[in-house]
């Protein structure tokens, strides 16, 4: 065990994202619309995160975010009073004194440190991106294609899109042109040797992070390895403006074995999660909230 900033880490690397672009004011008014401030008794002010279904309140993380920062300096003794009785959170520590009733989930997605030169990136490349960084030629990139050419790949080629409720991807339509509109990020394409689509992925610029947000690919795409092609090609863009390549999301082992194979290191973070309820109805509220 490790203390950083008086809080217990149990991982090999702990994440803080004080001034991520995904915890602005602009970012959550999309992505949580009715987003409130709550204010304790010192005055300290915390987001609120405040929903309700079946007449039953609930705090959950915002859609497509993965942590809240400014939690990390709530005090866990007051955890459950501010919080209703179904809440679940991320943070990237675990602080002191979490009360029982509290469960912690580890959670992992992959990053790459951008050293001093390329050469010393493609060292750390498994045997078979290597080789399909020798077939790179058969590939070009794009950063020219539309936002609703990206809007529909999406949708046909990315099962999590494919599932998604119409009023949460159009929230996700708005947070990308949000991004697109303020500089923020940038769509970049991967095309074969006909000039046809084959992966795509939208970078948001976070700080000294370049961030694979969403991305897929087609069926050929997926045969021709264009997902790590569009990797690499990604790598060469913005190694020497960003520190960190950030895969965002990927709690799947698979997903994150595919990300390893660049050299990447696992990240922890830490999921918090209370059903103060029976344990029969505890069971349903889990199934009801997928939490």
């Amino acid at each position: 065990m490790s203390e950083v900033e008086g809080s217990t880490v149990v991982s090999n690397t702990s994440i803080k994202e004080i001034n991520s672009v995904f915890t602005s004011q602009e970012v959550l008014d999309i992505l949580h619309p009715g987003w409130s401030e709550k204010r304790l008794e010192n005055n300290d002010v915390f987001p609120f995160f405040m929903n309700s279904k079946l007449g039953i309140s609930y705090c959950l993380q915002p859609f497509l975010t993965r942590t809240i920062p400014s939690y990390e300096n709530l005090d866990p003794k007051c955890w459950n009073e501010f919080f209703p009785k179904i809440c679940q959170f991320n943070l990237g520590i675990i602080p002191r004194n979490i009360p029982d009733n509290w469960d912690i989930t580890e959670m992992k997605y992959q990053r790459i440190t951008f050293g001093d030169s390329m050469e010393d990136l493609e060292k750390t490349y498994s045997s078979n991106i290597k080789r399909i960084k020798k077939k790179q030629d058969i590939f070009s990139l794009d950063s020219d294609t539309s936002l609703s050419t990206f809007f529909t790949f999406m949708k046909k080629n990315n099962p999590f899109f494919l599932k998604m409720k119409n009023i949460l991807f159009a929230r996700f339509q708005e947070l990308i042109l949000y991004f697109d509109s303020n500089g923020m990020g940038e769509l970049l394409c991967l095309k074969n040797e006909k000039r046809e689509i084959v992966a795509m992925s939208y970078y948001v610029f976070d700080g000294n992070s370049v961030i694979d947000f969403k991305g897929s690919s087609t069926r050929e795409g997926k045969k021709t390895g264009a997902v790590a092609g569009l990797h690499l090609k990604a790598f060469e863009r913005y190694h020497s403006n960003f520190r960190f390549y950030d895969f965002y999301g990927a709690n799947s082992s698979r997903r994150a074995h595919f990300n390893r194979k660049f050299g990447s290191q696992q990240v922890s973070y830490y999921q918090f999660t209370r059903i103060d309820y029976h344990r029969f109805i505890k069971k349903i509220i889990k199934k009801i909230w997928s939490i």
